[in-house]
């Protein structure tokens, strides 16, 4: 396994401990919120979490824009991230990007 792999597990574990406050909902938001922006101020964080957070971000802020803002932020890290994965090359990214 390398370190790459070793870092997904981590943050992956991080962000679906993220998407359980998040279907939560109530008082859990902003926590979900809080854990969000402390996960995307991580340097080290995985250009694969960096593309989920926003996304799910986005359902939660109360303003319009706010929640473009941050779609168009996914949506650009998506495009490195297919510009650097060609469809057919990594079956297993092939699904992570079709899922986001």
């Amino acid at each position: 396994m390398t370190l790459e792999d070793d870092l997904d597990i981590v943050y992956t574990v991080d962000y679906n401990k993220f998407n359980a406050r998040y279907k939560e909902g109530g008082d859990k938001l902003q926590a979900c919120e809080d854990c969000a922006q402390e996960l995307l101020s991580d340097p080290t964080l995985p250009r694969f979490q960096k593309t989920q957070i926003p996304i799910l971000l986005a359902t939660m802020v109360a303003y319009a824009e706010e929640a473009w803002t941050m779609h168009w932020e996914a949506d650009f890290l998506w495009q490195i991230l297919r510009g650097d994965n060609a469809p057919g090359h990594d079956a297993k990214m092939d699904s992570r990007l079709d899922e986001l």
